[in-house]
C-alpha cells in the first residue's frame, strides 16, 4: 500500500473541533432562548451528520442542527391492526401549527441575528471567523409504528417546494457508536480515510459522509477488526466485490435502505487502484 491509512483517519485539529463546539453551543443556546415564541411547544435542539458522528475531517465545512417539535408528530400506522388504528385516531389530535408554519417561525429567529437564508431542504447561516458554516433542520417527530406500543422514532422535514423527507439521525448516531466500539474505532476511522482520500485522487470523485457511513457498516465487525492498514485494504476489495452490489443493504438507523450503485463501485474501485 503506498500510503499509511493512519494519516488519513484521525480526527480533525482541535482547533478546528473547538469551532464545531462552538457553533453549536451559540446556536442551541440561542434557538433554546427564543423556544418560547414557538407557540410554546416542546422544542429539543440536537446535532446530526458527520460532526455528530465524530466522522467529519477538517475539509467539512458546515455544522447540521436539528430543531425538532417533540409535542407535534406525524405518524406511519399502516402496520396497526383495524382495532389499533381504531384505538389510536381516537386517542390523538390534530394540531393547526404546520410543519411550513414552524419552518418559518425558526427562521424568522434566525434571519435578524445571523442573516439566515432558505436553502432548499435547511436554514443556512454563513460562517465566519469563529463559527461554521450551519445547516439547521426544522422537523416534527416522525412516529412508524410497529404496534400501540412500539414505534421507531425519527424526523420528517420539508423542503422549499413542501416535499416531506424522512431520517432518523438518532438511530444512525447510536448504531455507528456501537459499530465503532465493537472495532476498537476502526469503522469511524475509516469513514474518515475514505473521505479524504476519495477527493485527494480525483476531485471530481464524491460520496456523501453519510453514504460512506452505511456502506461500511454493512461490512461486517469481523472484517473491520485488525490493523487499520488491513482492515482498509480489506475494506475496499469487500466493497467491489460483487456480494453488495444490486441488492438493498440495511443503513445504520436499521430502518432506511441503501444500494451500492455503480457509481460507488466505481468510486471505490479507482481508490483500490490508487492505493495499492
Amino acid at each position: 500500500m503506498k500510503f499509511n491509512v493512519d494519516l488519513y483517519a484521525s480526527p480533525p485539529s482541535d482547533t478546528n473541533k473547538q469551532k464545531y463546539t462552538n457553533t453549536y453551543n451559540m446556536l442551541r443556546n440561542f434557538i433554546t432562548e427564543q423556544s418560547s415564541t414557538f407557540n410554546d411547544e416542546d422544542i429539543s435542539v440536537y446535532l446530526q451528520g458527520s460532526y455528530a458522528n465524530s466522522t467529519h475531517i477538517n475539509a467539512d465545512s458546515d455544522v447540521d442542527i436539528v430543531v425538532e417539535c417533540n409535542s407535534i408528530w406525524r405518524r406511519d400506522i399502516s402496520k396497526l391492526l383495524p382495532f389499533e388504528k381504531e384505538k389510536y385516531l381516537s386517542a390523538v389530535s390534530t394540531s393547526e401549527l404546520t410543519l411550513s408554519d414552524f419552518r418559518q417561525q425558526i427562521y424568522n429567529q434566525l434571519v435578524g441575528r445571523f442573516g439566515a437564508t432558505y436553502g432548499n431542504k435547511s436554514i443556512k447561516i454563513e460562517g465566519n471567523s469563529y463559527r461554521m458554516n450551519v445547516d439547521i433542520i426544522p422537523c416534527f417527530q416522525y412516529r412508524k409504528y410497529e404496534s400501540l406500543e412500539k414505534y421507531s422514532a425519527g424526523i420528517v422535514s420539508i423542503d422549499k417546494t413542501g416535499e416531506s423527507f424522512y431520517s432518523y439521525p438518532k438511530s444512525h448516531i447510536k448504531s455507528c457508536e456501537i459499530k465503532n466500539k465493537n472495532t476498537s474505532g476502526n469503522y469511524k476511522a475509516l469513514v474518515r480515510a475514505y473521505k479524504r482520500l476519495i477527493p485527494k485522487f480525483d476531485s471530481s470523485l464524491c460520496l456523501t459522509s453519510y453514504r460512506i457511513e452505511n456502506l461500511i457498516y454493512n461490512i461486517h465487525d469481523s472484517s473491520l477488526i485488525g490493523e487499520l492498514n488491513n482492515v482498509f485494504s480489506e475494506s475496499l476489495n469487500l466493497l467491489c466485490n460483487n456480494k453488495y452490489s444490486n441488492r438493498e443493504l440495511t443503513c445504520a438507523d436499521q430502518i432506511s435502505k441503501i444500494s451500492l450503485s455503480s457509481y460507488d463501485q466505481q468510486v471505490i474501485s479507482l481508490l483500490r487502484e490508487d492505493v495499492q
